[in-house]
């Protein structure tokens, strides 16, 4: 954290590292993580099945997931 003049983000006040659309992303992605991480800890502790994904996964991939998870 950087400080400096008289001004919010000067004057002893701490310079924000990030604009307000870089900020907003790393909220909303960290949002998402959290939320991701609570639903992984849930799923697990009922005893679900759950199918992860990532951005690489196509759709004939996901079907087969889904088909192998319920036995078809």
């Amino acid at each position: 954290m950087t400080l400096s003049g008289a001004a919010p983000g000067t004057a002893g006040f701490p310079a924000p590292a990030l604009q307000p659309e870089q900020r907003a992303l790393h909220n909303l992605l960290e949002r998402d993580r959290m939320f991701t991480d609570r639903l992984r800890a849930e799923t697990e502790a009922l005893g679900l099945h759950a199918i992860e994904l990532d951005t690489g996964t196509t759709e004939d991939e996901l079907a087969d997931r889904v088909a192998r998870l319920f036995g078809f």
